[in-house]
């Protein structure tokens, strides 16, 4: 009885763990499958560094990725997919790399981990304060803002969020919109919405560093394809702002050295691409020198003036010039000279004195 009672009762327990080992594997398995796809789904976009080197990986949310080597004449860019918790970077055909994704961090084939830069603090949320009072005071504002940014499609979102700014240009909440319309227009792969939303997001806060390396990726990119100068020029433009900012006071030095040290070589890059500047203009010739005058020649030896007996007064007056006085007796007139008296006679010359 006792032999047939547990006869009886084996098949029930194995039954009971091969029904626990099911649930087990199931279990297991559908939870591999929910953090392969949160890590296919989730963004890995960011500035890592691979730990103990100076080498630094940047991933866009659609741009492809910049892979800087300290000594590569230039940084290695490409694409990138992701399979699972796989990522792998392409440069035209080739493989350049290949990561597992795990948390902030990335694993290459050879166990070296890429630390991913701390992200930068997000803005505050727009509808409090520290104090909770409203900061959109308008309720059809508010209202709008809200329907905008709950949106769950990404196109809807997008749209609604443009026509937010359309109806209320001088928001308070016109930098966290664009800034939302930033991530949206990336989720979308729409290059020149992304570079538009970038843009106006730099006219309310220039200082932004997510909008200025997303331009700068754009531009440079735009640049490398189109070879248009003025493309080049923005980009290098931007890339050199994006030297310029000061490292947030909310940051440590740590962190922003990373977060520096993965995006600096990307300026660096784009400035290279710039036209080089036009030489300076030459400065213009000196005068010329003013030709020597010459001297006026010595007048000529002349001889002094003569007179003589028979001249007549014309020929007195050429050689001496006209005479102080005259005076007139008869036939006679006399010319009175400085220091010479001529006596005429009938219009001659009769005497000298």
């Amino acid at each position: 009885m006792w032999s047939s009672a547990l006869k009886g009762k084996r098949p029930m327990k194995q039954s009971q763990w091969f029904r626990l080992i099911g649930l087990a594997v199931i279990t297991l398995t559908v939870s591999l499958a929910m953090a392969a796809q949160s890590v296919s789904a989730s963004s890995v976009a960011g500035a890592y560094t691979k730990e103990g080197t100076n080498i630094h990986l940047f991933l866009g949310t659609s741009f492809g990725f910049i892979l800087h080597t300290p000594g590569e004449h230039r940084p290695r860019t490409g694409n990138y997919t992701i399979d699972g918790n796989t990522l792998t970077l392409t440069e035209g055909r080739d493989v350049q790399l290949i990561l597992t994704v795990q948390g902030d961090k990335l694993y290459d084939q050879d166990g070296n981990a890429w630390v991913k830069a701390a992200p930068a603090p997000a803005p505050a949320p727009p509808q409090t304060q520290a104090s909770n009072q409203i900061t959109i005071k308008d309720p059809a504002e508010f209202n709008a803002y809200q329907s905008a940014s709950t949106q769950s499609d990404p196109a809807a979102k997008a749209a609604a969020l443009e026509s937010f700014l359309q109806a209320y240009p001088q928001s308070v909440v016109e930098g966290t919109v664009l800034n939302t319309l930033i991530d949206t227009y990336q989720q979308l792969r729409d290059v020149d919405k992304v570079l538009s939303a970038a843009s106006r997001l730099l006219q309310t806060d220039p200082n932004n560093i997510k909008a200025i390396l997303l331009s700068v990726l754009i531009k440079k990119d735009q640049c490398a394809k189109t070879r248009d100068a003025q493309t080049c020029d923005d980009a290098a433009a931007l890339a050199q702002r994006g030297l310029s900012i000061p490292k947030p006071a909310d940051r440590s030095d740590a962190d922003w050295q990373k977060l520096t040290g993965g995006i600096y070589p990307t300026y660096r890059a784009a400035i290279a691409l710039a036209r080089p500047a036009p030489p300076a203009a030459a400065p213009p010739p000196p005068p010329a020198p003013m030709p020597e005058i010459a001297p006026p020649p010595p007048p000529a030896d002349t001889p002094p003036p003569t007179i003589a007996l028979g001249q007549t007064t014309d020929q007195v007056t050429a050689a001496f010039g006209q005479p102080q006085k005259i005076v007139k007796l008869g036939v006679k007139q006399i010319f009175y000279y400085k220091d010479m008296k001529v006596t005429f006679t009938n219009g001659k010359v009769s005497n000298v004195e």
